[in-house]
């Protein structure tokens, strides 16, 4: 990895812990600024690495969807719907982009194994609290597809890439759990921290 790549995995640390501090204070002004950079600096990340072709378009993807998805959800906007939309498809994305770098299939028993009971536990209560209001088919379609897409990126067997889509779906459960079924542990600053290092080992391990 390049010199100027690592200085950009740098910023992302930096910028990230920031929001990390503004959530923990409830600083949204601060928010507001910090965690978009945080995804910007991630894009910046991949455009300036040797990855190319598909693999670049179907990370980029992911990652200007993971940056609506922030925008919709600060506090002082809040459009859930909107960003559940926008994280779908950045979760599709990175199953294409798992695709794309190449899976096997030991490792995608694994994902599969580790989706399904993450599914199965915590994404069943999740969908049972939404159960016969408008939100239903909204969560229940991110939880089958967050489940996918975190198998394939199990399927890759690329040690950075599996912990990122591990961490990257421990936040989702968390923001989930927090909105729909109860306080979450760690709250809100354990879901941008998780959010934001499984963002960041996938980028590396993609580029890797």
């Amino acid at each position: 990895m390049s010199t100027s790549s690592q200085l950009i995995i740098i910023v992302v640390g930096l910028v990230a812990a920031l929001d990390w501090f503004a959530v923990a204070s409830s600083n949204h002004r601060l928010e507001r600024v910090a965690k978009p950079l945080v995804m910007v600096a991630l894009i910046v990340l991949a455009i300036a690495s040797d990855l190319a072709g598909w693999g670049l378009l179907w990370l980029l993807v992911a990652l200007v969807a993971g940056l609506v998805g922030d925008v919709l959800l600060l506090p002082t906007i809040d459009r859930f719907v909107g960003g559940l939309a926008a994280f779908l498809l950045g979760h599709l994305a990175y199953a294409a982009l798992a695709i794309v770098l190449g899976t096997t299939t030991g490792y995608l028993a694994v994902g599969l194994a580790l989706a399904s009971f993450a599914v199965l536990t915590v994404g069943t209560k999740i969908t049972d609290a939404v159960q016969g209001t408008s939100m239903f088919a909204p969560v229940v379609s991110y939880v089958v597809v967050i489940g996918a897409s975190t198998a394939l990126l199990i399927a890759t067997g690329r040690s950075l890439v599996i912990l990122g889509a591990v961490l990257f779906a421990v936040s989702d459960s968390l923001l989930g759990w927090g909105r729909f079924v109860a306080p979450a542990p760690g709250g809100r600053v354990a879901v941008h921290a998780t959010y934001h290092l499984g963002q960041l080992l996938i980028v590396i391990g993609a580029l890797s």
